[in-house]
């Protein structure tokens, strides 16, 4: 009995004591109003990074590239020198998974130097081709499979600029 009077005496005690106030350790009232660019407005496919994960290969995302092929429309097929010039113009721009999916859009005897593309380039789009990276091994692949022309690539940070003061509350 004195034990059941000391809990319901701990537990009167517990709620009539005042809330402590939480406080958060990022405040994030107003940091709408303090962002230089408009929101990204994407869908998150709910991917993590890929790179690095042995477990993934690009056998294993085929039935998830399949999936999501789809949803896509079919364009036009532009020649093979017109996907080779794109290919070393997304190379030049910084795109390379657009440049990816050109090079992979062309027929297996299309895939050679020439129109823009270079040994280096060339090089160069094989590494991102073997590459386990997200953009590649499942952006670049399903744009290639479903007759998109590129990669709208997008890792929002626009809220690093909010978040740098506060460093170590991180």
């Amino acid at each position: 009995m004195r034990s059941f009077i000391l809990f319901v005496g701990a537990l009167g005690a517990l709620l009539s004591a005042p809330a402590a106030a939480h406080e958060p350790a990022i405040d994030f009232r107003g940091v709408d109003e303090a962002l230089t660019t408009k929101p990204t407005k994407v869908m998150v496919a709910g991917s993590t990074h890929l790179g690095g994960n042995e477990a993934v290969t690009a056998e294993t995302l085929t039935p998830l590239i399949d999936r999501l092929a789809t949803f896509a429309d079919w364009p036009d097929e532009p020649s093979g020198r017109a996907r080779r010039k794109l290919a070393s113009a997304f190379l030049a721009a910084g795109e390379p998974y657009s440049a990816l999916v050109q090079w992979w859009r062309l027929p297996e005897k299309e895939r050679k130097a020439g129109d823009g593309l270079g040994p280096a380039s060339i090089k160069a789009l094989e590494r991102y081709a073997s590459s386990m990276n997200e953009n590649s091994s499942i952006a670049a692949r399903l744009a290639a499979q479903v007759g998109l022309e590129r990669v709208y690539a997008a890792d929002d940070h626009s809220s690093d600029l909010v978040l740098a003061d506060h460093g170590e509350a991180l």
